[in-house]
């Protein structure tokens, strides 16, 4: 297994969002990396992964990074702003709005 050597943490993150950018998108083109995967020049890419996934539920991802993850088909969540735009969009119904507010309540959970 061949090991990469990087100048810097930059560097190795945008080795690391190389790898992302090549796995395969689903038809919705989202990039659902298996959390064991390991790329073909023994990068853990689903560790990877997972790590900036958690990075950004702390609060810790750069605004520029969760940008570019987010363009290239990371599995976030909806943020609270785009989930709430989109709960903008129903008319005023108060059966939609009981039937639509977990699914808005559980995405900003997960975002």
């Amino acid at each position: 297994m061949a090991r990469r050597i990087l100048a810097s943490p930059t560097a190795a993150w945008e080795s690391a969002f190389a790898s992302f950018v090549a796995y395969p998108a689903d038809a919705d083109g989202v990039r659902r990396v298996p959390s064991k995967h390991v790329t073909s020049d023994g990068f853990a890419l689903g560790s990877w992964i997972a790590r900036q996934l958690n990075a950004h539920k702390k609060g810790k991802l750069d605004g520029e990074r969760l940008s570019r993850l987010r363009d290239a088909g990371a599995p976030f969540g909806l943020g609270w702003e785009e989930a709430f735009e989109r709960f903008e969009l129903f008319p005023p119904n108060p059966q939609v709005c009981f039937l639509f507010f977990p699914v808005l309540f559980f995405s900003f959970l997960k975002g």
